[in-house]
Order: structure tokens, then C-alpha cells, then sequence
């Protein structure tokens, strides 16, 4: 599981880490016969290295693409915060007041905008946008970016990002496991 929680009498602490990306095996598979043929090349004409060297260095370019995790840094750090009634948490010097939440937000970027109303004062929002340098012109991209949604709370006009890397499911389950704490009802609402 993506987040953990830890609850006490008076708070719940949220434990969030990103979802491991899967190694892209199309793409392994792509670069093998490059790599063989790289090597044939090599075999067969060793004094001409010119030939062989670019299909070698196509396959174990594939090959570092697979095994590698390309969404942004802030998609790949665990974070720790902890919602109590009286509001968010996020570090030791930054705490937003439940009052002041205007929106709990689940940026999925695979997702049309769809929204959840809680209260006057909640919203989860699901919306477009996002990680959009990771999202662009990635083959195989499709994976990574199911691991690319991230939650976080609107308040003075400031996001404060709870969680991300996450895929549509977790992110959203964050979302209203922190709305519940915070005492918001959350009720599905299509955005008009």
C-alpha cells in the first residue's frame, strides 16, 4: 500500500510513499536485437567498429529507458504529515487550519476533470495537468504516468502537496482518507 496511516486519540499520521515503477519489458525486448545485431556487426567486421557501435549503443540506451524512473523528483520522495480537526500538518513550519482549506486536490493526469464536493469548504478535484515534462513523448509513457498523481491541500491561495507518485486509486483514497480526518463529508459530485 501506497500510504499508511498512524492514528492517536486527537490526529492521524499520514505516511506516504510513491508506487515503485514497473520495469518496462517491451522496451528491454525492443533493444535486444540491436544488441545482437551490434555484436554480429562487430563479429563479422571488426575492423569496422563504425557499423556496430550505434546498434550497441541503441540497445543499452533501451535498456537504461526500462530499468529507469523518469517522473520529476517531487514524484519520488516519501512524505510524512499529520491531519488532526483543527487542520493539516504538513512540516514543522507549515500548518494549514481546516478552516482555511478551500480544496483537497487529486491532479490525475490521465483523468478528465471530475470533481468530489465535501462541505462549503472542501472540494476534491480531479483534474488535467500535472507532471506534463514527464508526460510528453515518453514510449511506454502510459505506465508512468498512471504513477503520476499527487494530492494536496489549497489554502491562501498556496498548494501544499501530501503525497505524490501515486497512481488514480491511491491518490484518490489519500484525498478522502484526509478529508474524513478533517471532518469533511465527501459526497460524488459531477462538475458542471
Amino acid at each position: 500500500m501506497p500510504y499508511s496511516l498512524t492514528r492517536t486519540e486527537d490526529r492521524v499520521t499520514f505516511r506516504v510513499d510513491p508506487e515503485e515503477t514497473p520495469t518496462r519489458w517491451s522496451l528491454l525486448l525492443l533493444g535486444l536485437p540491436f544488441l545482437a545485431m551490434g555484436a554480429l556487426l562487430y563479429h563479422y567486421a571488426p575492423d569496422v567498429p563504425v557499423f556496430s557501435i550505434p546498434f550497441i549503443l541503441m540497445g543499452l540506451a533501451s535498456g537504461l529507458i526500462a530499468f529507469s524512473d523518469t517522473r520529476p523528483a517531487e514524484h519520488k520522495c516519501a512524505r510524512k504529515f499529520t491531519v488532526t480537526h483543527d487542520g493539516v500538518l504538513v512540516s514543522e513550519d507549515s500548518q494549514v487550519a481546516a478552516q482555511d482549506v478551500h480544496r483537497i486536490v487529486v491532479d490525475d493526469p490521465l483523468s478528465a476533470p471530475i470533481s468530489f464536493a465535501g462541505p462549503a469548504l472542501a472540494y476534491l478535484t480531479l483534474g488535467s495537468g500535472g507532471a506534463a515534462g514527464f508526460l510528453a513523448g515518453e514510449m511506454g509513457g502510459r505506465v508512468r504516468k498512471e504513477l503520476c498523481c499527487s494530492v494536496s491541500v489549497e489554502a491562501g491561495g498556496k498548494a501544499f502537496v501530501l503525497g505524490a507518485g501515486l497512481s488514480p486509486t491511491s491518490a484518490r483514497g489519500l484525498a478522502t482518507d484526509v478529508a474524513k480526518c478533517l471532518g469533511f463529508e465527501v459526497k460524488p459530485h459531477i462538475a458542471g
